[in-house]
């Protein structure tokens, strides 16, 4: 009975905790600012909470791998959450600064995860927890943790699409694999369909703009051919304007573009939170790409100047981890035809 009661105190409390989030997150108006990183492992310093809060972002958007669990059974992955929860730097900046997110193969099952994992209800319920989910949101009754947000009204919205590249994802050894599955695709062309917003950030734990040539570490979109110019040609056929990447996993931040069905599209990648990785393939076959990398441990602060009258400009900032030093800067500037002036 005791037990019992100790387990209904932290239910409540927890449901309290999302409540919060939810509150805050559904409070903001006109988005300006948020921050944005992947890969954190739970039990390395954690010096950029602090960092984060000194730039008074709206909201901090997780971009996978928020927990490095690797785990088979769950009672493990529910250890490694509540190492991460138990973090005071952590609990502060959440106390103050609302999050959403989406997971990625560290902290939905093992590495390169996919479909076929098993207890995914249960991985889904413990990730939907950890972002503080209220318990009435339809995330909870679905498969799979794929959502959307939107901020502010005309002229100045934003929406969110957080894609899940997990829950659904076939073998690359597959026929022809897919990535997002039937009901994430139509769920995703409804979000395209009907969205009225000036901004679409389209959230993805992989990323969407690096081709097959730098397949050597990690995954991507491009493994995925076939799923990869279904959510381009999803994205022309309903041409939402200032559509945007955001993406994770690579152990490096770095700015990309890409022309897709005559349209430019950019990806801020921001990548790892807490621990770097030295992909020492890249300066020998990818010399171009090596220069424009941040190795160390980084997140991502955008900025949004809505610019009145003229374009609505958009910076992506690459932040040190371990100051919070702005490291590199990239603008781009939504015109009539699209985004340009991108430097």
């Amino acid at each position: 009975m005791k037990k019992f009661l100790i387990l209904v105190v932290l239910s409540l409390a927890g449901n309290v905790l999302a409540n919060s989030n939810s509150d805050k997150l559904q409070s903001i108006g006109t988005l300006e600012r948020f921050t944005f990183g992947s890969c954190n492992k739970q039990d390395f310093p954690q010096p950029y909470w602090k960092h984060m809060t000194d730039n008074e972002p709206q909201f901090f958007l997780m971009a996978g791998d928020n927990i490095y669990a690797n785990a088979v059974e769950i009672k493990d992955l529910i250890k490694e959450y509540e190492v991460q929860n138990s973090r005071k730097d952590f609990q502060e900046f959440i106390k103050h600064t609302p999050i959403m997110g989406v997971w990625d193969d560290h902290d939905f099952g093992l590495n390169n995860s996919g479909s076929s994992t098993k207890d995914k209800d249960k991985r889904q319920e413990l990730f939907l927890n950890h972002v503080r989910e209220p318990l009435t949101s339809p995330r909870r009754q679905q498969e799979g943790i794929y959502t959307s947000y939107t901020f502010g009204v005309a002229p100045k919205k934003v929406k969110f699409i957080l894609l899940d590249a997990r829950y659904f994802k076939d073998t690359i050894v597959d026929g022809k694999p897919d990535l997002l599955g039937k009901k994430q695709w139509d769920w995703l062309e409804n979000e395209l369909a009907n969205s009225d917003a000036q901004l679409h950030f389209i959230v993805s734990s992989i990323t969407v703009m690096l081709n097959e040539e730098h397949r050597k570490i990690g995954e991507e979109w491009t493994d995925y051919p076939e799923s990869r110019k279904r959510l381009f040609d999803l994205i022309a056929k309903y041409n939402p304007p200032g559509v945007i990447f955001l993406t994770g996993d690579k152990h490096y931040a770095v700015y990309l573009e890409k022309i897709e069905n005559g349209q430019r599209y950019p990806e801020f990648m921001s990548s790892s939170l807490t621990h770097p990785a030295f992909p020492y393939w890249i300066f020998i076959e990818q010399p171009a790409l090596a220069l424009k990398l941040r190795l160390r441990p980084n997140y991502g602060l955008v900025d949004i100047d809505w610019n009145e009258g003229g374009p609505i400009k958009v910076k992506y900032n690459i932040m040190s981890s371990y100051t919070g030093r702005r490291v590199r800067t990239h603008t781009i500037r939504l015109g009539p035809e699209g985004w340009v002036g991108i430097k």
